[in-house]
């Protein structure tokens, strides 16, 4: 996310980051306050569309979201202890959808939460799922001074690569050669050392 050095209150894109994915997410007296972003959540509108397609949630949100959701659809706990602002509107659908007045939405959401989620549960609870960590690093000393150059040899590489204008694999094997001796290995072992392998 870049925001110009020019502009009066650069603190309006995290407010913004905040509001949609925190906020607008937990607050139902925010969806009453703001109802064209209720709609929009309504309507199923998939994150890419919003101002910002980023995901602020842990790695096993879905998981833990779905438990209350499945909760509230088996009768076993009421709609408004759903904690997601989200998952009370799926709800909302998916109810729809079993009672017959339902719309693709509804469809929608029976299908990607009530089957899919229902079986990374399943697979997660008979530890047939395996979850990675994904790391992180900072930016170590041989990024600042190198990265430049090896995003633009992987760019132009990569070109070449797709228009023809070069055999793929030997294109591909110079490219790899390059981007290690260029710095990309030295990279590689300063990020293991950060992470302390």
């Amino acid at each position: 996310m870049v925001v110009s050095a020019a502009f009066a209150h650069p603190e309006i894109a995290i407010q913004i980051l905040n509001l949609i994915y925190d906020d607008m997410m937990t607050s139902a007296e925010l969806l009453e306050k703001y109802p064209e972003v209720d709609s929009y959540l309504k309507e199923g509108v998939d994150g890419t569309a919003r101002p910002y397609n980023i995901e602020v949630k842990s790695s096993t949100y879905l998981l833990e979201e779905y438990k209350e959701l499945k909760a509230a659809l088996d009768g076993e706990a009421t709609k408004e202890e759903i904690s997601s602002a989200e998952e009370r509107t799926n709800y909302d659908a998916i109810m729809a959808y079993r009672e017959g007045s339902g719309d693709v939405t509804g469809w929608c959401k029976t299908h990607s939460r009530c089957k899919g989620v229902e079986m990374l549960t399943y697979l997660n609870d008979k530890d047939l799922y395996h979850w990675i960590t994904p790391v992180y690093p900072q930016t170590t000393m041989t990024m600042k001074t190198n990265w430049a150059n090896l995003q633009t040899l992987e760019e132009e590489s990569f070109i070449k690569i797709v228009t023809g204008t070069e055999d793929l694999d030997e294109s591909f094997s110079t490219f790899v050669s390059n981007w290690k001796s260029q710095g990309g290995d030295t990279i590689l072992s300063e990020i293991r050392e950060q992470i302390g392998e």
